[in-house]
Order: C-alpha cells, then structure tokens, then sequence
C-alpha cells in the first residue's frame, strides 16, 4: 500500500492485488465507516471531518482509492445547477441589488453546468432562482464530488463578482 497526500482534504491509496482484502466493505460514497477508517488508520491518513467522499477504481487488480473530506452541509447554504451560462446571469442579475456585503458564494463549472453554492448570511430568499436553475441537495458527499470533479471560477463572493460584470 502507498499513499499520496494531494492536500489536507484529499489522499489517494494504491493498492498492490495481494492488499485487495483490505479494501472490504469499502464503496463509492460519502461515509464514516468503521471499515474506511481502519483503512485510513493503516494508512496513516487523517482527514479532518466525520464525511468522507470515496472513489475506488480497480484495474488489471489493482486499486485506487481516493478520498476527500466533505464538510458537512450547512444549514441554510443552497446549491443551484444552471444549464448554461445565460440562466446563470439571468439569475445573478435578479439577485444583484439584493447581495449582502459578506457574501459568501462559490461557482463552479462541472459537465457544462454551473453550480451556484450560496451560504449564510445572505441578504434575500434563494427561492426564486429557481425560475433559472435547478436546486440540489446539498449533501456531503456532492460538495466534496462537486469540488474535486468541478473547476472552481469564482469564491469566496460569487454572486458580488458576477454582479460586478453583469448588470
């Protein structure tokens, strides 16, 4: 087994095919299980949260595996997916007079999408965004998949950023 420290909310295990055993009870998905963690123990891996994001990929018997920490989803913080970038600025220009000094926002692009990440405070009701986009639960395992899968455009104030340019 040998380990690649990538930051200190992501690693990576490779595993030879004789260490496949360890790999028991292991799935793709956010997790806390006895199992991973004894996985991470062995490792000498700690990861600083209670979610865990697993992707294990296996060829010609060997394994990969790689974990991210999820930070747990907050209460109040919203995930809105738009299809294109015209139903992002459509969005974004709805809210513009409305952002509050200590926006906390993120954008990402993933699979031609846009994921709008909007956490407390924020100053107005996210509600009616969804005329432009699609809201997603806000799970562990997504904004941990969302952020290692997604190439991120513009944080830690999103919203002000883009309200900036597009008015």
């Amino acid at each position: 087994m040998r380990k690649l420290i990538l930051s200190e909310l992501s690693a990576v295990i490779f595993f030879e095919p004789e260490e496949s055993f360890l790999l028991k009870g292991i799935e793709r998905g956010a997790l806390r299980s006895a199992n991973a963690q004894k996985l991470l123990d062995c490792a000498g891996i700690n990861l600083p949260s209670e979610n865990l994001y697993l992707e294990l990929f296996e060829h010609d018997g060997k394994n990969i595996l790689f974990i991210s920490a999820a930070e747990a989803a907050e209460d109040g913080c919203a995930i809105y997916r738009f299809d294109c970038a015209n139903d992002l600025m459509d969005a974004v220009k709805s809210v513009r007079m409305t952002v509050a000094e200590d926006d906390s926002s993120s954008l990402y692009a993933l699979k031609e999408k846009y994921y709008l990440l909007i956490c407390p405070p924020h100053a107005f009701k996210t509600k009616h965004l969804l005329e432009f986009g699609t809201r997603v639960n806000n799970t562990p395992s997504f904004s941990a998949y969302l952020r290692e899968h997604g190439s991120l455009l513009s944080a830690p104030a999103a919203l002000t950023e883009l309200s900036k340019y597009f008015r």
